[in-house]
């Protein structure tokens, strides 16, 4: 059996990429090294091109993909365009703290290439995973919108308490807010 070959891309601030094949690191290198902008923080396409010409592979070769961090939906566009297949896991309590909740976005953009929902609550500065309704976000409007989408695969709930009882509150009101939208 051969070693799964895995890129892994992230982009924020220092954005880059790196490419192993089982446990090896082939390559690792940040954006700014080919554009000279310190701390790009956008989608590492150089670095993701280097590490895939130093492992001697293009994109089709992948077993995975792993992306630490978009910022922007529109940032999955180009990657999207040569997965045809991939599906994407919208996290929604990731989504809300970029100082905007950008769920409606990538459903608006990608809804039918969502393949899983990671669902918890948050204030906007940073995951807590708190319980669905202690926080700030709408789930209404983004239950709405990925019903729109015919979105009928899984969800997860990211619900950190040791008190399991907050658990199964959040799954309740998931559940109501899936079924009123």
């Amino acid at each position: 059996m051969s070693q799964p070959l895995v890129l892994g891309i992230h982009c924020g601030h220092d954005s880059g990429a790196a490419i192993v094949k089982g446990t090896k690191i082939i390559a690792a290198v940040t954006e700014e090294r080919f554009t000279r902008i310190k701390h790009y923080g956008y989608l590492p396409l150089k670095s993701i091109e280097y590490c895939l010409h130093e492992a001697n592979a293009d994109i089709n070769d992948l077993d995975a993909l792993a992306i630490a961090q978009i910022s922007f939906p529109e940032e999955f566009k180009p990657i999207l365009k040569d997965f045809k297949k991939m599906k994407l896991t919208l996290d929604i309590g990731h989504a809300n703290i970029t100082g905007k909740n950008i769920s409606l976005r990538f459903i608006e953009l990608f809804g039918k290439r969502i393949g899983h929902i990671h669902i918890s609550d948050n204030f906007g500065l940073r995951d807590n995973h708190l319980p669905l309704g202690c926080g700030r976000i709408h789930f209404e409007k983004i239950f709405s919108a990925l019903k729109k989408t015919g979105y009928n695969d899984s969800m997860t709930l990211e619900i950190f308490s040791k008190d399991t009882d907050y658990l199964v509150l959040s799954l309740k009101k998931a559940r109501e807010i899936w079924k009123k939208v």
